[in-house]
This record gives C-alpha cells, structure tokens and sequence, in this order.
C-alpha cells in the first residue's frame, strides 16, 4: 500500500504534470484538424524543448536545497470557532458577488440567454471582481482539501459555489481553474488513486462539454466558422471538443510564432 502511495504521488509531481500537459498539447497538434494550425511541427520543437528544459532544471535545482520533510503528521479537526470565521468570510465573499450583480443590472448567463447584447469582459466592479474570482478559487481548495480529509459533504460548497460562479458570470476561465484544481487534489489525496482516476476522468469528459457549451453562449457558433475545421470531423461530432481542441492548440501556435518572429 505504500508502494502504491508513493508511485502516486511521483506521477502527481507539478513537474510532471506539466509535461504531461505540454505532450498533450502536442499531440493535439499533431493531429492537424484545424487549417488555423499552419505552423509545421517541427518548429515546435525548439520551444518545447526549451519549456521542458526549463522545468527539468529547476526541478533538478530542487535536490541541492535543504528542505525538512515531514513524512507523517496528525490533522485535528478545526474548532468551531476557525470554522464560523471561515464560513464568514466565505458569505462575505458571496455579499460582494451580490454587490456586482446589483452593481451592473444583470446576470451575464441570464442575459445572454435572453439575448441581450452584453459583454462579460464588461461585468464587474472595478479591482473588487478579481478579487471576488481569487477568493472563490482559494475557499474552492480549501472546501476540497477539507472534504478529502474530514469526508463532511457540506466542505463542497465553496467547490461547487466556484463552478456555479463561472457560469453565472459566463467565464470559463473561472470554471475551468477551480475543476482542475479540484481535480489535481482529488487525485494527490484520495485513499483510492485507481477510483480517483475514473472519476477525475468522467468529470473531466463533462467539464469539455460544459465548456464548449459556455463558448458557444458567449460567441454563438462562431469556432465552426473561424477555427477551420473539416466539416463533419471529430470535433464537430462532440459537444465541447471544438472550443477545447482550439483552446489547447493555439497558445502552442502562438507562443511558437512569437518566438520565431
């Protein structure tokens, strides 16, 4: 069982998740599904070679700092008087996201709905809605941490709060940190990491079409139109695929055309 342990927590490693998402990047590219992609593979590579360089470099950096290891500790449960402080500041959190939507006369995902000509870019009161996305994203870890080790359904509030605010306010950029991250730690703490797996897995087919679906009511069907695809492919046969095949490329692309020129 602590064999088991161990391997899990070296395939969760940051470094290696890393690269595991930057070869998925490029195997997305490689397949080619897009005419938007026109730069050849081959000059990727030196890109890609150095951001994985640049990792491996730091992670191997890591061995020659001395750093206290604690192999085994003991949580208490928080008191009720942490917990009360906590829960406040979560519904104060709540009270500003309120605040905005008075502020600006409306709910973007409503509005769009409805028609309306409204834009998300524009929702918001000034310097308060990044705040009110950071603090939807630190109680986000904090209720799924808190889950994994005390296993109280009520901890996933501030979890499914987070995923319910990117869709009300129509940004996927929102939804999709707090599922990853959500995801990430599902995976580094669960006492089942094979369970984890399929669970993080099916989760995940359902955070693509969620995801292609927010596209889709913030652009209407815009991607099948501008991301040159081939009519009847893959990605116009799954829900979502569009939008996310396009989203994993393009940075590829674009940081690869900004390097070379």
């Amino acid at each position: 069982m602590s064999s088991l342990a161990s391997r899990k927590h070296v395939f969760m490693h940051p470094v290696l998740i890393s690269l595991f998402a930057w070869a998925g990047c490029y195997l997305a590219y490689i397949l080619g599904l897009s005419s938007r992609l026109w730069i050849p593979i081959g000059q990727l590579l030196p890109v890609g070679t150095a951001i994985a360089g640049g990792m491996l470099s730091g992670w191997a950096a890591s061995f020659f700092v001395p750093i206290r290891r604690v192999e085994k500790f003991e949580l208490s449960s928080p008191s009720n008087t942490l917990l009360h402080r906590a829960w406040l500041l979560f519904g104060c959190l709540n009270a500003l996201l309120m605040l905005e939507f008075i502020y600006c006369g409306y709910i973007p995902l409503l509005a769009m709905a409805q028609g309306s000509d409204v834009s998300h870019f524009a929702f918001g009161i000034p310097s308060v809605h990044g705040f009110v996305f950071a603090g939807y994203l630190f109680f986000s870890s904090c209720g799924m941490i808190a889950f994994m080790i005390y296993r109280k359904p009520h901890y996933l509030i501030p979890v499914v709060a987070a995923v319910v605010v990117g869709f009300l306010v129509v940004s996927r950029k929102m939804f999709m940190v707090s599922s990853l991250q959500s995801f990430i730690l599902l995976m580094l703490l669960s006492r089942r990491p094979l369970r984890a797996l399929f669970v993080t897995f099916g989760l995940g087919c359902l955070i693509i079409v969620l995801f292609g679906l927010a596209g889709d009511l913030r652009s209407g069907s815009v991607i099948d139109e501008d991301a040159g695809f081939k009519k009847d492919g893959i990605v116009q046969a799954v829900p979502g695929a569009d939008w996310t095949y396009m989203y994993i490329t393009t940075p590829l692309h674009n940081l690869s055309y900004a390097a070379m020129y």
